[in-house]
């Protein structure tokens, strides 16, 4: 057995090893591009749902929730001595619309 042989043929083996690693490119252009996935873009489209949990999510993170009276409406309603005054109501809603 040659030592030579052996020594060469491992250099050789090598080499062709470290050409494919170093050109990675050569294989890209071999391969014919897809215009049309080219064309394609990625899209996220978000619920009207999600979208108005974001925007709570953020008004109660603010500083200028009213921790207090929230609390307070709360307790009412379990309690079931929440009242809503009616003449109140309307006449935002009539200001709403004029």
């Amino acid at each position: 057995m040659d030592v030579k042989k052996v020594a060469s043929y491992m250099a050789q083996r090598n080499q062709a090893l470290e050409n494919r690693a170093l050109r990675p490119e050569a294989q890209a252009i071999a391969q014919p591009k897809n215009v049309e996935a080219e064309a394609i873009e990625d899209r996220v489209a978000f619920s009207q749902k999600a979208l108005e949990m974001a925007r709570n999510k953020v008004a109660m993170e603010r500083d200028d929730v009213r921790v207090e009276k929230v609390e307070t409406l709360r307790r009412q309603i379990h309690e079931g001595s929440y009242t809503v005054d009616t003449q109140k109501i309307a006449a935002r809603m009539l200001d709403e619309i004029i």
